[in-house]
C-alpha cells in the first residue's frame, strides 16, 4: 500500500468516526508540551514498518517508550529503540521541565526540555545526532471540565514549539538540523481521535482508539514514507 493511500484511508476512517486523538503525553517521536502530572507513567510499544529498497536499511523497528512524571514541574522520558538488519539498540534519554501550566490557570501550556540527553541516538544515514535543545507550548482551545464526553467533544489541542536536532533522520532529504514543529491533536469522540503534526523532519498522521477511559490507546498511521502502529498505557504509580 503506498504512503497516499494509507493517508487517504486514514483520512477516511477519521471523518467516518468523527475522530481524534487522546491528548496523552506520547505523541511518537515529537516533543510536546503534554507534560505528564506527579507520580503519572504513560508507557508504550511502537512498530516502523520503513519504506526503503531492499538493500542495508533496516525493514523495520521497535520503540519502546516511558514518561514519568517525577514532580509537577519535571517529566523524565526514556525511549528504547530496537532496528534489524544489524543497527545497535539505542537508549535515548529526554527530560523536560515545565514554565506555565493550564491547568494552574496560566495561558498554556509550555516545557523546556532537552532531547537524547546521553548524546546515543544514530542516524540510518551516517553520523550521530548531537544533543538538542526545545520548547513546546500546547494550547486546549476547549477544556472539559472533566473527563472527555460526547456532550464537550470536539476538543482541539494545539501544539508550536522550536528546536535543535529534531526528528529520526530516517530519510537523506529530511535531515533537518533545528526548525519548528507542531501540529493539531483532537478527541471528537471519548473513544477516537486522530493526530496531524510535524516533528521537525516527518509528518505524523494517525488515527487513535482508546475503548476504556482507563484502558490503552491503541494508534496507527504514517511516520513520514513510513508506516506505523502502536499502543500505549497512561497510569498513576
Amino acid at each position: 500500500m503506498t504512503r497516499l493511500a494509507v493517508a487517504l484511508l486514514v483520512a477516511a476512517v477519521a471523518l467516518i468516526a468523527w475522530s481524534v486523538p487522546a491528548l496523552a503525553g506520547d505523541v511518537v517521536t515529537m516533543p510536546t508540551a503534554n507534560q505528564m502530572g506527579p507520580g503519572e507513567v504513560d508507557v508504550a510499544q511502537y512498530y516502523i514498518s520503513f519504506d526503503y529498497p531492499p538493500g542495508p536499511y533496516p525493514g523495520h523497528a521497535y520503540f519502546t517508550t516511558m514518561y514519568v512524571g517525577v514532580t509537577d514541574l519535571i517529566e523524565v522520558d526514556v525511549w528504547y529503540i530496537d532496528a534489524n538488519k544489524g543497527y545497535r539498540n539505542i537508549t535515548v534519554l529526554n527530560a523536560t521541565g515545565l514554565l506555565l501550566s493550564e491547568r494552574k490557570g496560566d495561558c498554556a501550556d509550555v516545557v523546556i526540555g532537552v532531547r537524547d540527553a546521553g548524546n546515543d541516538l544514530v542516524k540510518m544515514f551516517g553520523g550521530g545526532f548531537e544533543r538538542g535543545l526545545f520548547v513546546a507550548a500546547a494550547k486546549t482551545l476547549n477544556p472539559p471540565a472533566g473527563p472527555p464526553s460526547s456532550a464537550n467533544t470536539p476538543i482541539w489541542r494545539l501544539h508550536l514549539g522550536v528546536g535543535d536536532e529534531l526528528g529520526l533522520g530516517t530519510n537523506p532529504d529530511r535531515m533537518n538540523k533545528g526548525g519548528v514543529f507542531g501540529g493539531v491533536q483532537a478527541i471528537i469522540t471519548p473513544q477516537i481521535g486522530v493526530i496531524a503534526l510535524w516533528d521537525g523532519t516527518d509528518d505524523i498522521i494517525g488515527v487513535t482508539y482508546t475503548p476504556d477511559p482507563k484502558g490503552p490507546t491503541l494508534k496507527g498511521g504514517v511516520f513520514g514514507d513510513h508506516l506505523w502502529v502502536g499502543v500505549n498505557y497512561t497510569f498513576t504509580r
